[in-house]
């Protein structure tokens, strides 16, 4: 059985599907990704961790071990209501695990790191930054790979905030069209006349991405008519996009079905780190939303954005 905080880096791993590290691509490669699976509307982070869980429970993973995944995983997908009922059993664990396993062990320490990273993250929300940073070491101090994987994204996302603030996106930029190989369409062409442009970025190793695709139809669907450009815009090359397409049967929906450029690479402008994720972008070039897509926050937006 691997030890805890292997265990917790593989799930970090799945959940969290990177464009810039090999090793996700060999996670889910063209060849081995699972086909596109009917998410549930509501939340399809919450399918992915049951999966992820599965899986490790089939490896040998112990029911502790399990509930330490978890949580962690909660937390590091911004998932805060199921985090915040989870904590509490982990806080329970620990004096049982220190007398178990050690207070030394790798458990108990998973376990200190955790709870410490959920006091972290109040003083984070508070913007008690100085407070965060004291916290985010104690954790790092009892297992570091837990207080990156939670707290990494975290300060990423601060740091993404800082450069967003004056971020003007050219709309002027060349991106490809999937159904008209060399044909480019601009985000000034898709934004005429709208509200606002909705991009997608996925890649078809991206199991999560993949996962995401009915949600992203139903989305389409509804908000089209409401003044939002759907567009998706492919991480990789044009045959890639061009198959999934077809078997999604895109050209039946609203979304444009694009792909990036060498002389744009907008993911790269954006910063994006991990896929897949959704910017929302003003027929101005302002970037008004940026993030995972099944964050509750994008259907706010959506829905503010559209009254």
């Amino acid at each position: 059985m691997k030890s805890p905080h292997l265990l917790l880096a593989g799930a970090a791993a799945a959940a969290l599907f990177t464009i810039s590290m090999p090793a996700h691509a060999q996670l889910a490669t063209p060849e081995t990704a699972p086909a596109p699976i009917p998410m549930p509307a509501e939340d399809p982070r919450m399918a992915m961790i049951q999966q992820q869980l599965e899986q490790l429970e089939s490896q040998g993973a112990s029911a502790t071990e399990l509930m330490l995944i978890e949580t962690m995983a909660y937390y590091q997908l911004g998932m805060s209501e199921q985090a915040a009922e989870k904590i509490g059993e982990v806080k329970a664990a620990i004096p049982e695990l220190e007398k178990t396993d050690g207070e030394n062990s790798e458990n108990a320490r998973a376990a200190r790191a955790i709870v410490i990273m959920s006091e972290a993250q109040t003083a984070w929300d508070n913007d008690d930054l100085t407070k965060a940073q004291d916290l985010i070491g104690q954790a790092f101090m009892q297992m570091p790979e837990i207080a990156v994987g939670i707290g990494g994204q975290w300060v990423n996302d601060y740091w993404q905030s800082k450069m967003m603030e004056n971020l003007a996106v050219p709309t002027d930029q060349p991106l490809g069209i999937v159904s008209e190989e060399g044909k480019t369409v601009t985000l000034a062409d898709l934004a005429k006349g709208s509200k606002a442009v909705y991009l997608d970025f996925w890649a078809s190793w991206c199991a999560p991405c993949m996962q995401a695709m009915p949600e992203l139809k139903a989305r389409a669907a509804e908000y089209s008519a409401k003044g939002i450009v759907f567009g998706a815009v492919n991480l990789e090359d044009q045959a890639a996009a061009a198959k999934v397409a077809q078997d999604l049967d895109i050209a039946s929906t609203k979304i444009n079905w694009l792909l990036e450029t060498d002389a744009f690479a907008l993911s790269d402008l954006l910063g994006i780190q991990s896929i897949p994720q959704v910017a929302l972008i003003s027929p101005e070039g302002k970037v008004l939303w940026l993030g995972h897509p099944a964050d509750p926050a994008l259907m706010q937006e959506l829905d503010q954005l559209t009254q």
